[in-house]
């Protein structure tokens, strides 16, 4: 309602009528109520628009732009606010997306993403494992590769572990030697734990992203296994060191440790959605290591 000299323009959630999922005009007498001012020709008006919006649809709940025209001050804040959260999300995500489907050599489906976000989230309880998902999706850690653009060439770009190959993300990560060396020295352990045999593959392990069956149970722990591997080797991150079984070990038991606490303190949790340790702890008696 443009046309109309007024400061208040009306909406269409005022203008129409919803019955059963249909949308209808209010007559003139109706809208007249509501805005004494309203003339013949105004209506018209309206009524031409109407019928081109309508083709479109009508949005029936409150978006984001009702909230902002709802506001009363600082309109162009939010504005900005909204346009660069939308221009953040939507670009970096689909920009990540496209990098680990690459290097992972496969395509990975919206349903795939949709679900490891979800478990991750409800699985990772504390503040450190849920921040080294993130770095991890959004491949926030800081490679040699990167650090030499930054420095304008005063370093040469090279893995810290091996100091052979150009330390990009992945390698960092994954193609090493030396890292995938650590990365198979877990996948043997976690094997005997989980009682399961699976392959090594970065999507396994970086992701979560798994296509064999595991019981909810299993689950929870795979994915507890490998972010304590994952945060392993990121406290190493900058020197020529890799993590041992142990270090892992010992990550794993603290996640544990944490796990338990957070659900006896929480109320929210039933004892039906509590994770069960126990092959940990058969696989921690032959070295004689008490749990908490």
């Amino acid at each position: 309602m443009r046309e109309l000299p007024r400061e208040r323009w009306l909406t269409y959630k005022q203008l129409l009528n919803l019955r059963n999922q249909e949308t209808n005009l209010k007559s003139y007498e109706e809208i007249k109520k509501l805005e004494p001012s309203l003339t013949w020709l105004n209506y018209w008006q309206i009524k031409e628009s109407y019928k081109v919006n309508k083709k479109e649809g009508f949005e029936t709940k409150d978006t984001c732009w009702d909230r902002i025209l709802k506001a009363d001050k600082k309109i162009i804040k939010l504005l900005y606010q909204q346009l660069l959260m939308w221009d953040t999300e939507e670009v970096q995500v689909k920009e990540v997306m496209v990098k680990w489907v690459k290097e992972v050599g496969h395509s990975i489906n919206l349903a795939e993403w949709e679900k490891i976000w979800k478990r991750n989230l409800k699985f990772t309880y504390s503040i450190e494992l849920r921040e080294n998902w993130y770095k991890i999706f959004y491949r926030w850690y800081i490679t040699p590769e990167r650090l030499a653009k930054f420095s304008k060439g005063k370093g040469d770009g090279k893995c810290w572990k091996c100091g052979k190959h150009n330390g990009d993300f992945m390698h960092m990560w994954w193609g090493c030697k030396r890292i995938k060396k650590y990365w198979q020295e877990i996948q043997k352990e976690m094997e005997k734990i989980l009682q399961i045999k699976f392959d090594l593959k970065p999507e396994y392990f970086l992701l979560g992203i798994t296509n064999f069956h595991m019981d909810l149970n299993t689950e929870k722990l795979f994915t507890y296994m490998v972010t304590a591997a994952r945060i392993c080797l990121a406290k190493l991150w900058k020197t020529k060191e890799t993590p041992s079984v142990e270090k892992w070990t010992v990550r794993l038991i603290d996640i544990k440790n944490i796990d338990l606490l957070t659900q006896k303190v929480s109320q929210n949790v039933s004892t039906r959605q509590w994770t069960d340790w126990d092959k940990l702890r058969q696989y921690l008696k032959k070295d004689k290591i008490e749990l908490l």
